[in-house]
């Protein structure tokens, strides 16, 4: 049986729906799903994915940067180590940002992620744009593959070179 990690801060729109919709779909006799998600967003997200996770592991994720961040990496990278996954999948920009420093502090070698939008694209501010940007890039090395939800993200990423052109696959 193949052990996955999702990691999911916004419980709560399309990227909830994306990753709910394919946990569904997935044949539970080969495949374990387990997930972290933000108690932070959806105070109903554990009743609308109840029966589709295998575990469910819930942390205070804060949408933006946070002292907290710090302690929620090394959390799930206690949770990544206790628990043997054979591939960890980060959904959107902070879920992106926490569980892959998570799983690269761990020495995990098998790391999805799913942008659901980029946040460098998401602002005026021309440092905020930057940094995001370039935090985007680094983490694109820790990376294995990027799944898009789009063909726009997917060109996204290879425009600014945040990984390799072999490193990422659309899903619609």
């Amino acid at each position: 049986m193949i052990k996955i990690l999702y990691i999911l801060e916004a419980t709560s729109g399309g990227t909830q729906k994306h990753v709910i919709d394919i946990a569904k779909r997935i044949d539970k006799s080969e495949f374990q799903i387990d997930i972290i998600y933000s108690l932070n967003r959806n105070k109903n997200f554990l009743e609308e994915s109840h029966g589709i996770f295998n575990k469910m592991f819930g942390l205070p994720i804060e949408r933006g940067a946070a002292f907290s961040d710090i302690i929620n990496i090394l959390r799930i990278r206690k949770i990544i180590k206790e628990n043997n996954y054979d591939i960890v999948h980060c959904h959107s920009t902070k879920a992106g940002f926490v569980g892959r420093l998570a799983a690269f502090i761990s020495r995990h070698q098998n790391v999805i992620y799913s942008p659901h939008g980029f946040m460098f694209c998401d602002t005026r501010i021309k440092f905020k744009r930057y940094l995001y940007l370039n935090l985007e890039k680094y983490l694109g090395y820790l990376t294995n593959k990027i799944i898009a939800v789009s063909g726009s993200e997917r060109e996204l990423a290879l425009q600014h070179h945040i990984v390799p052109n072999e490193k990422i696959f659309t899903l619609y």
